[in-house]
């Protein structure tokens, strides 16, 4: 890690495992800590002021939720994400987002809709003010609701695959240079016509659009040193 770690969000209602791994995760989705970069534990341990568990607690939570990378003998690295990973991330998004919109919509309420609304205002005041921590969580809550609505497995599933989706965003996020209300526009006014298929297409379309703006290196071409 090059640079000091700053203090996390909203430390003084964490415990310290939790502020431990909340800040590592903020510093890799803000590109703080850049991909590919080595972490050690003593050293993240100093710069965070805390002891060895915490940290050594963070690193395997983040591991386990592909944010890190962990060579035995070698180090843990910030994870290098290949094209091929964020395609195959991009496909199963696809189909199962379609799959929770299926069992979803049925069960769209009015306190839905106005949550929708509620997370792209306030992605878009995050935008405003620069905060892609913030802008990105917003729109992870977007896509997720879907998900809790279903009331299916469905939403396990997502689970093992949302930090994925956060970090892809983490690059996708600054080049797309537009406010989540924009971005979100077609698949929102489907919601508030309580129109599935037309919200279906609008996220095929949306996802579709992020997937072509990104830039990621072929596997044979990652190298961690």
């Amino acid at each position: 890690m090059s640079n000091k770690l700053s203090s996390g969000r909203n430390r003084a209602i964490q415990s310290t495992s939790d502020y431990v791994y909340s800040t590592i995760r903020e510093a890799i989705l803000t590109k703080q800590i850049p991909a590919g970069t080595r972490l050690v534990e003593a050293k993240t341990s100093r710069d965070l002021n805390v002891s060895i568990t915490p940290v050594r607690e963070a690193f395997s939570r983040l591991a386990g939720q592909g944010l890190l990378t962990v060579f035995p003998y070698k180090g843990t690295y910030v994870t290098i994400m290949s094209r091929k990973t964020v395609n195959d991330i991009f496909y199963i998004r696809k189909h199962l987002e379609a799959m929770a919109a299926e069992r979803g919509f049925a069960r769209l309420t009015a306190e839905d809709i106005a949550y929708y609304e509620e997370l792209c205002q306030k992605s878009d005041r995050s935008y405003d003010r620069d905060d892609l921590y913030e802008s990105i969580h917003c729109d992870i809550l977007f896509h997720e609701h879907m998900f809790t609505i279903s009331g299916s497995v469905l939403l396990e599933i997502w689970n093992t695959i949302k930090y994925r989706i956060e970090c892809i965003q983490s690059y996708t996020k600054p080049v797309m240079n537009s406010r989540m209300s924009v971005r979100h526009k077609d698949m929102l006014e489907a919601l508030r016509l309580r129109d599935q298929e037309r919200y279906v297409l609008a996220l095929i379309e949306h996802l579709s659009s992020s997937q072509s703006s990104m830039v990621f290196p072929e596997e044979e071409n990652i190298r961690y040193t």
